[in-house]
């Protein structure tokens, strides 16, 4: 069942606006799941190394596998958080890099120099955003924007739509919010329920409608749509995807983390 944005949109304004020390409290938390650490880890000295047997029930959906790797950086140290097997590369990697240096070139070309006989490799750098800040894009001309419940989201599980939406994981799938111009759908942003209390956020535009600002204003709408719900919203990119780091910016949202994860070893292309 479709509603009108508008609705879902004005309701924001019936809720108390979440301080920025709750959405980073709420972020902290919810990160401490996934790398199996204290909140307080990510602010020492130090980096920290965590290793575990398994994910904690509580860690994000979309963070899975037996043998994993990931740096993560909330600016000051680094947590390291490895599976068992790997907790020798682990500590190997903390000692060898500050915090700030675990997402540069070197330590790059140091996880796939030391994970390779794994079967691993470092797979790409990239930067979280949560809503921090007051959107500042305009409302695109002639454009309506449409609110999408779960039931309504089967028709969109298309390669068009394959940021604003995951065929794979349709279950976490929660809600979206189309853009229509001229009964055309130009954009699509979904939220897809990762974890309990964080939404993250994807988005998808038509390349005929690109450059119009129809990306911020559909990831601003639905940040206040998850926001309404109780949740808090965030934002995912690569760190070289300057084009979704605008989008992300003139949505209200501020870079707060960063995240290196090693992947399987992709086939040779030369």
């Amino acid at each position: 069942m479709s509603a009108t944005f508008a609705a879902v949109y004005a309701s924001i304004f019936l809720e108390k606006v979440m301080s920025e020390e709750k959405i980073l409290e709420i972020a902290l938390k919810q990160s401490a799941e996934d790398f199996g650490c204290a909140r307080r880890d990510f602010f020492v000295d130090e980096n920290v190394v965590s290793i575990l047997d398994r994910r904690s029930e509580r860690a994000r959906k979309d963070l899975k596998g037996e043998l994993f790797f990931d740096v993560a950086s909330f600016g000051k140290n680094a947590i390291v958080c490895a599976s068992r097997e790997l907790s020798g590369e682990a500590y190997g990697f903390a000692r060898a890099f500050s915090g700030k240096d675990c997402f540069g070139a070197d330590a790059i070309r140091w996880l796939d120099k030391n994970l390779f006989g794994r079967g691993l490799e470092a797979g790409a750098v990239s930067l979280y955003f949560l809503p921090l800040g007051e959107p500042t894009c305009p409302t695109p001309d002639n454009v309506r924007f449409v609110f999408l419940e779960k039931e309504s989201l089967p028709p969109f599980y298309l390669p068009q739509w394959s940021n604003a939406l995951c065929e794979e994981r349709k279950g976490l799938d929660a809600f979206a919010v189309a853009a229509l111009c001229g009964g055309l759908t130009a954009g699509l942003a979904g939220a897809s329920c990762d974890c309990s209390d964080m939404l993250q956020i994807g988005v998808d535009v038509l390349p005929a409608f690109r450059g119009r600002g129809l990306g911020a204003a559909l990831t601003s709408r639905l940040a206040a749509c998850i926001r309404a719900a109780g949740k808090t919203a965030f934002y995912c990119c690569e760190a070289g995807n300057l084009p979704s780091i605008k989008t992300a910016l003139r949505s209200g949202f501020r870079p707060t983390a960063t995240r290196l994860s090693a992947q399987k070893q992709k086939p040779d292309a030369f």
